[in-house]
């Protein structure tokens, strides 16, 4: 998803027509529609040739976001809240010993690295919050490192 309270939808050949619930011009709201499977539909009519329409859909499935638990490797987890959120991430790290580094990446959609982070934390302070204010809302790929362990988890920011 591009953003996740307005999704934008595409299709070819252009000049369509998209159709379906919560759906407004060539934007669909995940947020409005609710947790549940939704189908979209796209009309063409070709002005060009004489009873040339066309149609075709798409299912497109809401899921629920929720705090997440992953693991690091090592008996060691990370706790990531909240989910959906709006300025900031946390990630409450358990099993850590003393001062261990541990490095943030957010992803965007199409594999770029949008923000880092790097933190020493140890079993006291063991948290570490990622402001992600000046992100767009969307959906976000968060890989968390640690020597060779690697955990990664998706986050949506309204």
């Amino acid at each position: 998803m591009q953003q996740y309270q307005f999704t934008g939808l595409s299709a070819t050949p252009v000049g369509g027509t998209f159709t379906g619930p919560n759906v407004n011009f060539s934007t669909f709201s995940p947020k409005k529609s609710g947790v549940g499977d939704y189908t979209i539909y796209y009309t063409y009519t070709d002005a060009n040739a004489k009873g040339c329409d066309g149609v075709d859909s798409v299912l497109i499935k809401v899921k629920a976001c929720a705090t997440g638990i992953y693991s690091l490797g090592d008996n060691k987890e990370i706790s990531v809240y909240p989910n959906p959120f709006t300025t900031e991430v946390n990630l409450k790290f358990t099993g850590l010993v003393d001062q261990e580094n541990v490095q943030i990446l957010v992803y965007d959609l199409t594999g770029k690295v949008v923000q880092e982070g790097k933190a020493t934390l140890d079993s006291k302070n063991n948290t570490y919050t990622m402001n992600l204010e000046l992100l767009t809302a969307g959906a976000y790929l968060i890989e968390v490192s640690q020597h060779e362990n690697k955990a990664s988890f998706n986050v949506v920011k309204n």
